[in-house]
């Protein structure tokens, strides 16, 4: 967060560089779109589809950081394919994750009058989130326990805004209850332990070594 509120500093410029060659390689695999897809790019080498999705990780953890504009909607659609490889399982601390991008998705919408804050809330938390979940592990009958421990949770949280919908005092008190700097945190957390882990077997390239 200070890189990206103090642009002029060292640290900061460096952090402009390195996130401009990021948004100018990308373009050459995704023009209009904020994130990339590897199907439509006819990408099926499990490497290069997990390349593709360390990019979208990039592009996630820049946008919700400030730096890129890729609205929340953008971020929510696009975030299983970004957090969870291709036939793995939600864990629990992804989740946690996105349960809380989806309760800020409704809180910076809630007010705009595109939609009614009912709509918003099935919009954002379906009924059928365990089929999807499903879908991302072809042959898989039943949830993996975090995947169901989501899907209960999302419906609690569902179920106690839909209750809220016509409460302006509780409305205007979400922002507070649910703090954006606590996402914030969730999703910093996340990335510095698992950094390792998401870079492993990802080639290293240095775009500034002298040949």
């Amino acid at each position: 967060m200070t890189l990206i509120a103090e642009p002029q500093s060292e640290q900061g410029q460096a952090y402009q560089t390195l996130k401009s060659l990021f948004d100018h390689t990308k373009k050459v695999y995704s023009l209009h779109d904020p994130f990339i897809s590897a199907s439509d790019l006819q990408l099926t080498d499990p490497a290069h589809v997990d390349i593709i999705r360390k990019a979208n990780l990039t592009t996630f953890v820049s946008s919700v950081f400030g730096s890129s504009d890729v609205g929340f909607f953008p971020l929510n659609e696009f975030f299983l394919e970004t957090f969870v490889p291709d036939g793995g399982r939600l864990l629990k601390v992804q989740g946690g994750i996105f349960l809380e991008l989806k309760t800020q998705a409704y809180i910076s919408a809630m007010n705009t009058g595109d939609r009614s804050r009912a709509q918003l809330l099935y919009d954002l938390f379906p009924d059928d989130l365990e089929s999807k979940l499903l879908a991302r592990r072809p042959g898989a009958r039943q949830l993996a326990p975090s995947e169901a421990d989501f899907v209960k949770r999302a419906h609690s949280r569902r179920d106690y805004l839909l209750k809220e919908v016509i409460n302006e005092n509780v409305i205007a008190s979400l922002p507070q209850k649910y703090r954006w700097e606590n996402f914030l945190r969730d999703v910093s957390n996340y990335i510095g332990k698992n950094l390792n882990n998401d870079l492993n077997g990802v080639p290293k390239v240095d775009f500034f070594a002298r040949r």
